[in-house]
C-alpha cells in the first residue's frame, strides 16, 4: 500500500516525511443524507448495515414541541427508522431508550412509563419491554419484558439475532435469564441455556468482544455460589456466551469481578475459542491474596521490592483462560499474580494490564514513589511463565488520555503505550522529562523485550514518519545523512485497533530533537501549503507496522482539540477538524468558527470534506464499522437548514455510506 512520502516544505532547510498528507476545502465529497428530525444529542444513533435508528426530540421539534407518541407530554425521545443507502425514514412514534439492528430488523428498548403504554398487558406501566419493527410489516410488535436492572449493555446484535436479559426468573433445569431472538421469528424469544448441569442462572450483559458475549452473574439472585468461594454474596461473576453459535450455552468462568466495568480483554483464537483475561477481585474471590509471592515459582516484582511482599486481599489480579479448553475441562483460569486496574489487553500468547504501584506494594519503575500506574505483561503459554520485572522496562502510563485506552492498547499483537515521562521519572526523548511519549513493545522478544520510543528509520524514508535534516543545503531532507525526528506525543489513543490500524492524535507541541526542526508534526496540506505557524495542534494519525517499524499514516489537519477522536471504518479514518485551529474555512461559509467532519483513506492523501459537524462530546461518527455511519450536525454552525423545518437552529443527524 502507499506509504508516507518525502515532501519539501518550508523553511527551505527542512524536509518532512509527512504522515501522508493534509488538505482543506470541499472536494471529492461523499453523499451525505439528511434526516427530518431534531435531536437533543443525549442518545447516539444506532447504525446497522443500510439502516439506522436515531431519536427525535419531542421537546425540540417545532415551535412548541410535538407529542409524537400520544402520551400527553412533549418530553420523549422518539425512535426513527431511517435508510442510509437511499432516502426514506419512518417515525415509529414510541419513546425508546436503546436500539439494535439485525440485518433490516429493528429492536427497541422501551420504558412503558415514559411511553405511556402498557405494551405487555401486565403490571400497568411498570415494565421495560423489547419491541420489534420490520420494514415490510411496518408494525411495532411486543417481544418480551426486559430485566429491570440491566448491565452496561442491554442489546447485542450478531448476524440475524439479538441477545438480551429478560425479566423472567429462570426456574427450570439449566435455564438462564438470557434470551436470543431470531429475525425469522422475531416475537418468539428462545431461552439461552446454562452449561449442561449448571442449573439456573440469572445474568446481564456486560458487553461483547469479537462475537463473545460477556456476562455478569449476580449470586444474590437465587442465593447460589457461582465462583466456588463458599458464599453467595458476589454480585458480578464472569460468564461468557459464544455469539457465533446460534445454539450456544452459557459458560460460567467462575471469576468474581469488582464491578460491571472491571477490566476484561478478549482475543479470538479460532471460530470456537477465545482467550479471555480479566481482573479478578481478591475480596470477592474468597478473600484470597492472589499476588502472594509464595504462590509463584518466579518473582513478580523487581528485587528491590523483595522485602515488602503483598499481604492483603484488596487487589484486582489478572487471570486468563481459553474458553474452549475451559469448556472441555482441560484448563482452569490461570492466576498471573499481576495486579491491575481498569484495563486488560490480550495479544497472541500474552496478556497485559496496568498496575497501580500502591496495590503491588512496590515501586516498580524505581523512581522513588508508589504513585505510578505501570504496564505489566506475561505469557499465556509455557510452564510457570515469569513476568518481565526489570525496572528499566516498567514504564508509567498516562491513564487519563482521551480514547478509552487508559494508556495501553495493542496493534498487530504488539503492545502500544503512552508513557508519561514526568510520572515515570525518566527522560526518554532527550528533552525535558515532561512529555507523553508513544512507545511499543514486541512481547515475543521474551527476555529481550524492550520498549521502543524512537520510531523512525532514517535510511528508509518511505517507512514511518520522520523529519530529516537538510545536510547539503539543497532544501531537501537527507534521510541517509540527516538526523531523524523519532519521537511522537499522543493526545488521544483509541482503545482497540480496527482494520489493522490504531487511531491516535499526535501533538505538535512535542519539541523537535533536530535544532532545525520545530516539531514532528507540521500543519500543512497535500500541496505543501502551511496553514498556520503555531505548534499547538493535534493531528490525526492511524498507526500500523511495517515489519518492526511503527508507521504513522495521517496528515496535517488540526483536530478539534476538545473532541480529538479519530474513528476508523471502511478502510478510512474519520475525524472532526476545528476550522479555527486548522486556520481554514473548510465549509466555505466565510468564517473559521465551525467544527467539520473529514475522512481520508488509509493509504493515500485524499481528504474529503463530509459535512459540518458539532461539538458534542463522543466519537466523530457512530458506525457499525462496516458499511455506513451517522454524525451529529449543528445547523447553527454553517447556517444550513438540514432537516428542512424552516430554520437553521437545530441539532440533526446526517448519514452516509463508506
Amino acid at each position: 500500500m502507499p506509504r508516507s512520502l518525502l515532501l519539501v516544505v518550508f523553511p527551505p532547510l527542512l524536509a518532512l516525511t509527512l504522515t501522508g498528507c493534509g488538505s482543506g476545502g470541499r472536494r471529492d465529497t461523499l453523499r451525505v443524507r439528511s434526516t427530518s428530525g431534531t435531536v437533543s444529542g443525549s442518545m447516539a444513533p444506532v447504525v446497522g448495515g443500510s439502516w439506522m435508528v436515531y431519536f427525535a426530540s419531542e421537546a425540540l421539534t417545532g415551535a412548541a414541541g410535538v407529542d409524537m407518541n400520544g402520551d400527553g407530554d412533549k418530553i420523549d425521545e422518539i425512535a426513527v427508522a431511517a435508510r442510509i443507502d437511499k432516502s426514506g425514514e419512518t417515525y415509529l412514534d414510541v419513546a425508546a431508550e436503546d436500539a439494535a439492528i439485525a440485518d433490516e430488523h429493528i429492536y427497541l428498548v422501551v420504558d412503558e412509563a415514559e411511553d405511556g403504554r402498557d405494551w405487555n398487558g401486565v403490571n400497568g406501566l411498570g415494565d421495560r419491554v423489547l419491541l420489534h419493527w420490520y420494514k415490510k410489516t411496518r408494525v411495532l410488535e411486543f417481544v418480551d419484558t426486559l430485566e429491570p436492572n440491566p448491565g452496561p449493555v442491554e442489546l447485542v446484535a450478531i448476524e440475524s439475532r439479538v441477545y438480551y436479559s429478560a425479566e423472567a426468573v429462570p426456574a427450570n433445569g439449566d435455564d438462564t435469564s438470557l434470551r436470543r431472538v431470531f429475525n425469522d421469528s422475531p416475537t418468539t424469544p428462545q431461552v439461552v441455556e446454562n452449561q449442561a448441569g449448571g442449573g439456573t442462572l440469572d445474568a446481564v450483559l456486560l458487553g461483547e468482544r469479537a462475537d463473545l458475549l460477556l456476562l455478569g452473574v449476580d449470586e444474590t439472585i437465587g442465593a447460589a455460589d457461582r465462583n466456588g468461594d463458599g458464599d453467595a454474596t458476589d454480585t458480578v461473576v464472569l460468564a461468557v456466551l459464544d455469539g457465533r453459535e446460534p445454539a450456544a450455552r452459557v459458560l460460567n468462568l467462575g471469576l468474581a469481578l469488582r464491578s460491571q466495568d472491571a477490566g476484561i480483554g478478549v482475543r479470538s483464537e479460532a471460530q470456537d475459542d477465545w482467550t479471555v483475561a480479566a481482573l479478578v477481585d481478591e475480596a470477592g474471590q474468597g478473600a484470597t491474596n492472589f499476588n502472594d509471592p509464595a504462590l509463584f515459582v518466579h518473582s513478580l516484582v523487581p528485587d528491590s521490592c523483595a522485602g515488602t511482599p503483598d499481604a492483603d486481599t484488596t487487589d484486582q489480579v489478572l487471570f486468563h483462560v481459553s474458553t474452549k479448553s475451559f469448556a472441555q475441562g482441560t484448563m482452569l483460569p490461570v492466576n498471573t499474580g499481576l495486579v491491575g486496574d481498569g484495563r486488560v489487553v490480550v495479544v497472541d500468547g500474552y496478556v497485559a494490564t496496568i498496575s497501580p504501584e500502591a496495590d503491588a506494594t512496590c515501586d516498580l519503575n524505581e523512581d522513588g514513589d508508589f504513585a505510578d500506574t505501570i504496564v505489566r505483561w506475561i505469557a499465556t503459554t509455557g510452564t510457570d511463565p515469569a513476568p518481565p520485572r526489570e525496572p528499566a522496562e516498567l514504564h508509567a502510563v498516562t491513564t487519563g488520555i482521551a480514547g478509552g485506552s487508559m494508556g495501553l492498547a495493542s496493534l498487530e499483537d504488539r503492545f502500544v503505550a503512552v508513557v508519561d515521562e514526568a510520572q515515570d521519572g525518566r527522560d526518554l526523548d532527550g528533552k525535558a522529562a515532561d512529555h507523553l511519549l508513544l512507545g511499543w513493545l514486541e512481547p515475543l522478544d521474551g527476555a529481550l523485550a524492550g520498549w521502543t520510543f524512537a520510531h523512525q528509520d532514517p535510511k528508509k524514508p518511505f517507512i514511518g514518519t520522520g523529519v530529516f535534516e537538510d545536510v547539503d543545503g539543497d532544501g531537501l531532507g537527507d534521510p541517509d545523512r540527516g538526523a531523524s525526528e523519532p519521537y511522537a506525543s499522543p493526545g488521544y489513543m483509541a482503545d482497540e485497533e480496527e482494520f489493522g490500524r490504531l487511531a491516535v492524535a499526535f501533538l505538535e507541541s512535542l519539541p523537535g530533537t533536530n535544532p532545525l526542526v520545530p516539531s514532528l508534526n507540521v500543519n500543512v496540506d497535500c500541496d505543501l501549503v502551511l496553514k498556520d505557524n503555531d505548534l499547538t495542534d493535534a493531528l490525526p494519525i492511524w498507526l500500523d507496522f511495517e515489519k518492526r517499524v511503527l508507521d504513522f499514516d495521517g496528515f496535517g489537519m488540526a483536530l478539534d482539540s476538545v473532541n480529538p477522536e479519530v474513528d476508523l471504518g471502511g478502510a478510512q479514518a474519520f475525524f472532526r477538524v476545528s476550522e479555527a485551529e486548522d486556520s481554514y474555512d473548510h465549509n466555505g461559509d466565510g468564517d473559521l468558527a465551525d467544527i467539520v467532519l473529514f475522512t481520508n483513506p488509509f493509504g493515500t492523501c485524499r481528504p474529503r470534506f463530509l459535512t459540518t459537524a458539532s461539538n458534542l462530546p463522543g466519537p466523530a461518527i457512530h458506525t457499525d464499522g462496516l458499511r455506513a455511519a451517522a454524525v451529529f450536525v449543528d445547523e447553527s454552525l454553517d447556517g444550513e437548514d438540514y432537516n428542512g423545518d424552516g430554520d437553521a437552529l437545530d441539532l440533526v443527524v446526517r448519514s452516509f455510506e463508506f
